[in-house]
């Protein structure tokens, strides 16, 4: 470990930290299921409140899922110093088919999509 990084927590640990205190992960449900270096598994169980119409996942839910599992996949192996900061620059989401009436599950790495 470097003396820039020396005292600071891990990036896996910001990671789970903000999971369990981001009030909108909370709202959605969002949980995580898996960390490793630079991979994470995150999922979102099904409730009324993500429907869009019918049983029909929101979108919106799925695009966040895809964001909290991307950004959790990149602090994870990630080395923390002081000035270390973050944020989702950019996000494109094509949806094959629609989610409906089932929970969601999204396993990234720090470099894309492995299985969603």
């Amino acid at each position: 470990m470097s003396p820039t990084t020396e005292g600071f927590p891990s990036g896996a640990d910001i990671a789970r930290r903000f999971l369990s205190i981001s009030p909108y992960i909370g709202h959605l449900g969002i949980r995580l299921t898996m960390i490793q270096p630079d991979v994470a598994q995150l999922s979102l169980p099904f409730t009324d409140a993500l429907v869009t119409t019918g049983t029909v996942v929101h979108g919106g839910a799925i695009a966040s899922l895809i964001d909290s599992a991307a950004a959790v996949a990149a602090w994870s192996g990630a080395e923390v110093s002081a000035d270390t900061r973050g944020t989702t620059v950019g996000l494109t989401v094509n949806y094959l088919a629609a989610a409906q009436n089932e929970d969601i599950q999204a396993t990234l790495t720090c470099c894309g999509v492995v299985a969603a």
